[in-house]
Order: structure tokens, then sequence, then C-alpha cells
């Protein structure tokens, strides 16, 4: 940031009154870098979950079995985390559309997520759950067993549900820190002065051509 105050002879061209402006808008800019790095983190670890779902999808549909909603589910979180890296730049440029994108990015997720164990949990219900799918398999498996539906179809409801109920409140709880970013970032844009902020834009996104 202080190479990019600089002239072509080495001297800084600021004021000293702009220097401590500079300096207070790289202060206040903090909470807005804090909340791009949360969501670069949440951006890399859907990523993650979305190419681990979509693998086993590839694999599944190499022995010729085709899983529908894993696929959705993994394209699913793709896309969420795609939103998730392209809101954490819009948070980096100070850019309002950030906090909002990301706010609802993660409502989306709960949806996900939602639905997903809520088809589980209708599925173990109706007796289409997986448990059901392998003693249709081998039968001589549930001989074995005894009679388990009725524990297996209720820890299936209780796992699931328990899913439902996290995920609303994890997702739930970052959507709603996401969407007060916003409130920072029209602070910091009132109270800090235009040249200021371009300078710090620059430096963020020379940093990350730098990191890339």
């Amino acid at each position: 940031m202080t190479a990019l105050a600089t002239d072509a002879q080495g001297a800084t061209p600021l004021s000293a009154q702009q220097e401590q402006e500079l300096l207070a808008a790289r202060h206040c800019s903090r909470k807005v870098e804090r909340a791009a790095n949360v969501a670069k983190f949440d951006a890399w670890c859907t990523a993650v979950f979305a190419g681990a779902t979509l693998a086993y999808c590839v694999i599944g549909a190499a022995f010729g079995s085709f899983h529908l909603v894993s696929w959705i589910v993994g394209l699913g979180m793709a896309v969420i985390a795609r939103t998730a890296f392209r809101g954490e730049r819009e948070l980096r440029q100070f850019d309002e559309r950030g906090p909002r994108r990301l706010g609802l990015n993660q409502l989306a997720f709960a949806a996900l997520i939602v639905v997903y164990c809520a088809w589980q949990i209708y599925k173990a219900l109706t007796g289409q759950g997986e448990y059901a799918e392998v003693i249709r398999q081998a039968p001589e498996l549930g001989e074995m067993l005894g009679d388990m539906d009725d524990l297996m179809r209720w820890v299936t409801v209780a796992v699931y549900g328990g899913v439902i109920v996290g995920s609303l409140i994890v997702q739930g709880l970052t959507a709603l820190y996401y969407f007060t970013r916003a409130g920072l970032i029209r602070k910091f844009l009132l109270q800090t002065p235009p040249w200021a902020i371009d300078i710090l834009r620059i430096a963020t996104a020379t940093s990350l051509r730098t990191a890339a």
C-alpha cells in the first residue's frame, strides 16, 4: 500500500494528514477483510465437498450406478462455492453487492441441505432407505440382523433431522453475519476519501494477482 502511494523518484506525494487518513482507512477496512477471509474459507470448504460428491457420482456411474440426487447436490454445492468466491472478491473491492450475494448464498446452501435431508427422511419412513435397499439385495443379512427396520428408520430420522437443525443454525447465522457487513462497507465508503479507497482496491487487486 505504501509503494502504491510513492512516485517514481521514491518520494511519497501524500501529506502527513493524507497518510493518517490512509492508515485510518486501512484500519477500518479490516472487518471487511475478515469477512472476505471467512467467505474464502467457506468457498474452499464447499468446493472440496462438491468435488468429493461429484467424484463419488463419477465413480458410481463408471460402475453402472447413477445417483441423481447426489449429482444435484454436488452440482448445487459447486454453484454455491463459485458464488462464494465471487462474493469474496466483491468484499475485497468494497462492493456492497458482496454481502448480499454471500448472505443469500448461505440461505441457498441451507435450502439445499434441508431438501436433501428431507428426501432421505422421506425414503427412510417409506421403506426406501439405504438399509432397506441393502436388505432387499441381501435377504440373508436381514435374517442375521433381525428386525431392525424401525430402529434404523428412526436413527436415520434423528441424524438427518439433526443435520437440518444444525444447518439452519449455522447457515442462518453465517448469512446474518454477511448481511451485516453491508452496513460496514456502506459506512466505510461514506467516511473514507475516494482516493484512499482506490489505493486500497489497487493494493488488494495487486495482492490477489501476486498470490495467483
